[in-house]
């Protein structure tokens, strides 16, 4: 078992995240992780499922003449710093749209975040717009009463440590339920059927951060003044977003691929 005693304010002092490794084990299972760009992975997403066991597999929007998540057992959409109305100067936005549009039709897993979530809600029926005001930086989400009993969270504190890095913000869906909440952005999580929307990352570390950050940079300029208190924010949470990001792949793992 992995434990860690957070001292972020907002779980409490002394409060203790627990993750214990899946005893399954499912060789050939797979994972298909979704990249619309070059610097925004899977992260610790990546790591959590090849520790329990999970084939990989990376499938790039933007190389791809044709999108299909045909053989993937769970299909996880990541972010990217594109809306989900750019199709015009994206086209694999309408191509992906059809795709989650299809494996939501099938009943199969699938996972969005960030952008990923917003294509959810879209294919699903909902809408997506620019938010009040964009939340980048370390942030808090509170778990709904549908969250703390969804299995997706199971493990987790009623309220989580997140990074977000959006402008957009989508509706739940038709049929969907909320799982979790912020104050800036109202829906942070949703589930629909199989399917799962999360706004907020878990799986971003400092490192990929920085790649992030130097993608945005403009002129001599590294890192404005918010990337530097961005950064200096993973040194208490870093530790905690692995772990969260675990717990989470768990879940994926027992609950939502279940019945597959």
């Amino acid at each position: 078992m992995c434990r860690i005693l957070c001292e972020d304010a907002s779980l409490g002092t002394g409060s203790a995240l627990t993750w214990e490794p899946s005893v399954r084990s499912l060789p050939m299972r797979k994972v298909l992780f979704v990249k619309h760009e070059e610097t925004e992975g899977p992260g610790f997403l990546e790591d959590a499922f090849r520790e329990s066991g999970w084939n990989i597999g990376l499938l790039e929007v933007w190389k791809e003449r044709r999108l299909s998540f045909e053989g993937a057992d769970v299909v996880v959409s990541l972010g990217g710093p594109m809306s989900a109305h750019d199709d015009c100067s994206y086209p694999f936005i309408s191509e992906e749209i059809c795709a989650v549009q299809e494996r939501l039709d099938s009943g199969r897993p699938i996972v969005g975040i960030c952008l990923g979530a917003q294509l959810l809600s879209l294919a699903g029926g909902g809408l997506v717009s620019r938010g009040i005001a964009a939340e980048k930086g370390h942030y808090e989400v509170a778990l709904t009463r549908a969250g703390l009993s969804d299995p997706l969270f199971r493990g987790f504190p009623a309220t989580v440590p997140v990074f977000q890095w959006h402008n957009d913000v989508f509706t739940v869906p038709p049929g969907g339920e909320r799982l979790a909440e912020g104050v800036a952005c109202l829906n942070q999580a949703f589930r629909l059927g199989n399917a799962v929307g999360i706004q907020f990352h878990l799986e971003i570390g400092q490192a990929e951060f920085e790649k992030m950050a130097a993608r945005e940079a403009t002129g001599n300029r590294m890192y404005s003044v918010r990337d530097i208190g961005v950064l200096s924010g993973f040194a208490g949470r870093e530790m905690q977003y692995r772990l969260l990001c675990s717990r989470l792949a768990r879940n994926v793992t027992d609950f939502l691929c279940a019945a597959y």
